[in-house]
């Protein structure tokens, strides 16, 4: 039942003070594209439609890996496990991708 985690999410909102601590300390060591090329096994690079880091940014993490499936769950943002009416075609490519 993921309902308690969805609410924690919107029950928390946006903490200015904690955005401004994650963009000034901690983002710009997360960066870790350089090392994708590393990564041999075949991996599941997935977001949603709508997720900001779809689109360009999910292109470019696949282009980087020597094996990337690439999925877009039509219609979902960033979490779309989260939402009720992606999780099923979420859920279908993981589990696709693992069958492979």
């Amino acid at each position: 039942d993921v309902a308690p985690v969805a609410a924690a999410f919107r029950a928390a909102g946006v903490n200015a003070d904690a955005m401004k601590h994650f963009n000034e300390r901690i983002a710009g060591t997360m960066d870790l594209r350089p090392l994708l090329a590393r990564i041999e096994p075949p991996t599941l690079v997935i977001a949603g439609e709508r997720d900001p880091f779809g689109g360009p940014t999910m292109d470019e993490i696949a282009e980087a890996l020597p094996n990337p499936t690439v999925v877009t769950v039509p219609g979902a943002d960033h979490f779309a496990f989260l939402e009720p009416e992606s999780r099923a075609p979420w859920s279908r490519a993981v589990l696709d991708f693992l069958a492979d």
